[in-house]
């Protein structure tokens, strides 16, 4: 059983790669050199020549102003693989440094979607509730208010939902996306970013790399397994930007957007938020009542993403394109809600059991690519370390019979 630190150091990772976290990340201040837990054998270190050379490479640093890269690139591969590994440790002196850090705290909203629920305190162990006074210290984004669907795209999406290949595998990369870009920015909802900020552009751009088939107007992508979702969205990032840990706590993440709720509360009292740029023209008769709906999670994710495109596109013209550029001419963030508007459709018209199956999936997949990540980093750790380099796997050539 995870304990609550490698839960917590796993799920943060990715909001790591922040660029605001960057310099709790590198304390490689001069004054700091002797005890940075990043350098092997700091403390052991002899002679003018290496404190010359260290000094030369990382004093002059300003982790104020430098970029990712910079201080990526003043480390030395061995630091670099020493970083690494102290992440992975969920113990080491590093990442526990990392989670206690009071600027991380003051600065990082929890997803909306992991904000705990009220229980009765009779109802409450004494575990649980250190757990949850834990959880309830933090702050937690608000849910997104769910966008207004006209009911004859719901109807006609019923209809055809045996007759064409659904968009569900597409709706599983949206979600992942959404938890990656939420999780990156540590905000939540990604809406609630300041009007004006650089991050909106920065959300778009990264969402518009990662799910292009949302901001192409011309797009027929359609995934049809979750294997062509996770092999598309990998090979999207960066070389080194992702990982199975970082991946399989997104595929949880994507595994609770998706899953429908088990019990619904029937309220026809309740109205739905209208966004007026995903309204059709000329069909006034909407869903009602869609905050109650066993998918409103995942109705809450596209009403997110329909919103953050649309702030984006008050701030001036769309900043965002796909990566790879393929097209001259950018696409309009209100064709964007509109599509979203679509895939809310599929969703409310789809079975609640195809999307919890889906949820399923997703879930399974997640467990076994963190016990695959665990079981590859528990054989690196048997390898020999020789010169304070952790030996490479040696090719076996065996006769096949």
């Amino acid at each position: 059983m995870r304990n609550l630190s490698e839960t917590v150091l796993e799920i943060h990772l990715p909001a790591m790669q922040h660029p605001l976290l960057l310099p709790k990340m590198f304390p490689l201040r001069e004054d700091t050199l002797d005890e940075s837990p990043l350098i092997p054998g700091a403390e052991d270190i002899e002679g003018e020549d290496e404190d010359e050379e260290l000094q030369r490479r990382l004093g002059d640093l300003d982790l104020e102003s430098a970029s990712y890269d910079e201080m990526w690139a003043a480390l030395t591969p061995l630091e670099r693989d020493k970083f690494l590994r102290a992440l992975s440790d969920p113990s080491s002196e590093l990442a526990q440094e990392l989670l206690a850090s009071e600027d991380l705290e003051k600065g990082r909203i929890e997803p909306w979607w992991e904000a705990p629920s009220e229980l009765p305190q009779d109802q409450v162990s004494d575990s649980q509730n250190i757990s949850l006074q834990l959880r309830i210290r933090r702050r937690y984004g608000t849910k997104p208010a769910i966008m207004s669907i006209p009911t004859s795209m719901v109807q006609a999406a019923s209809a055809s939902i045996l007759a064409r290949p659904p968009l569900l595998y597409n709706l599983s990369a949206l979600c992942i996306a959404y938890a990656y870009v939420s999780r990156y920015f540590a905000v939540s909802p990604l809406a609630s970013l300041p009007a004006g900020e650089p991050e909106i552009v920065e959300a778009c751009r990264i969402l518009s790399n990662l799910v292009p088939f949302l901001v192409d107007r011309k797009s027929n992508i359609v995934h049809s397994s979750l294997s062509s979702v996770i092999t598309d969205l990998w090979s999207r990032f960066q070389p080194g930007q992702m990982t199975s840990t970082f991946f399989s706590a997104l595929l949880r993440d994507a595994a609770t957007l998706l899953k429908p709720s088990s019990v619904t509360l029937v309220s026809p009292s309740t109205p739905s938020v209208t966004l007026s740029t995903s309204d059709v023209e000329g069909q006034s008769e909407h869903c009602p009542d869609l905050e109650n709906h066993s998918s409103a999670n995942t109705l809450r994710v596209l009403t997110d993403l329909s919103s953050l495109f649309q702030q984006s596109s008050r701030s001036g013209p769309a900043p965002f394109q796909l990566s790879p550029p393929s097209q001259s001419s950018k696409p309009r963030p209100n064709h964007i809600a509109h599509k979203l508007t679509f895939y809310a459709a599929q969703v409310v018209g789809t079975p609640s059991p195809l999307l919890r199956a889906l949820a399923d999936e997703v879930a399974v997949r997640a467990e076994k690519m963190k016990f695959e990540s665990q079981a590859t980093h528990e054989e690196v750790q048997k390898r020999p370390v020789v010169d304070g380099v952790r030996t490479k796997a040696k090719v076996r050539i065996e006769e096949l019979t």
